[in-house]
């Protein structure tokens, strides 16, 4: 099944919509808003970037107590953030 990605609609922001288990369970705004998710859902006391940022820019899964997370962004963002580590 297609993972249903976000639409970046506002420059600073970028969308990332979370599944757990194959199951789409949050659309966040922004990042920090899916961090700050990832941060609850865990239990954590530090917000969890490394994750969400292996997972928009290199689809890599995080596991996490049995479950496994996948993030997803809009593919125009990625697209454009891969031509940018090209440059570099």
């Amino acid at each position: 099944m297609d993972k249903v990605k976000p639409i970046q609609t506002v420059k600073n922001k970028i969308p990332v919509n979370i599944y757990i288990n194959e199951n789409l369970v949050v659309m966040a705004e922004s990042i920090k808003d899916a961090a700050e998710w990832l941060k609850n859902e865990t239990s954590s006391t530090n917000y969890k970037w490394k994750p969400i940022n292996d997972g928009i820019w290199d689809r890599k899964p995080y596991s996490y107590n049995g479950n496994t997370y996948k993030f997803f962004t809009d593919p125009s963002v990625v697209k454009d953030k891969s031509f940018e580590k090209k440059a570099l």
